[in-house]
């Protein structure tokens, strides 16, 4: 009896070692390719695209999803509800409708890593608008001083609500 409990023993301890682990098999080619974004929805320079839609981007396998998560811009400001995943593909759900002739450019900043730490070439960014035309972000003009094209003049262009100079009037 003795000698059958001991050896019922010994083969749970050996089923147990041997139980699988998470993680992918070991043993085959270390990754070194970097992981790439294939698609997204909408597409790059897409218009009419619906003020509720979802944003997809479908990458070439599968990613640290942490590091993508921290990555993630959209222009203008939006704020994100959440971010799902489906094995390669990152869903991004905004918390509020999507504005109105309007153009976004979401953007997945540099440092984002494949499951293997191998990161990405660089940033990746696309544009679509809610409107019937992607904004060319330009802005075009001659800066003058006195009537003259005033030379090493500074321009900045800022986000923000116009607000009135010292005479009460909005530009």
């Amino acid at each position: 009896m003795r000698k059958r409990a001991l050896a019922m023993a010994v083969a749970a301890l050996a089923l147990a070692s041997g139980c699988a682990k998470p993680g992918p098999p070991p043993g085959g080619p270390v990754d070194e390719e970097p992981p790439r974004v294939l698609s997204t929805d909408p597409a790059d320079g897409a218009v009419g695209v619906a003020s509720e839609t979802a944003v997809f981007v479908f990458f070439s396998e599968e990613m640290d999803r942490a590091s993508v998560e921290r990555s993630i811009g959209v222009t203008p400001q939006t704020r994100l509800r959440r971010a799902g995943w489906r094995g390669a593909r990152l869903e991004i759900r905004t918390a509020e409708a999507l504005a109105d002739s309007t153009t976004y450019v979401v953007t997945l900043r540099e440092g984002i890593r494949d499951y293997h730490g191998v990161a990405m070439d660089g940033a990746a960014s696309f544009a679509f608008s809610t409107g019937d035309a992607i904004d060319d972000c330009a802005v075009t003009g001659v800066v003058t001083a006195g009537g003259e094209p005033a030379v090493g003049a500074t321009v900045w262009v800022c986000a923000s609500a116009p607000e009135p100079d010292s005479l009460g009037v909005v530009a």
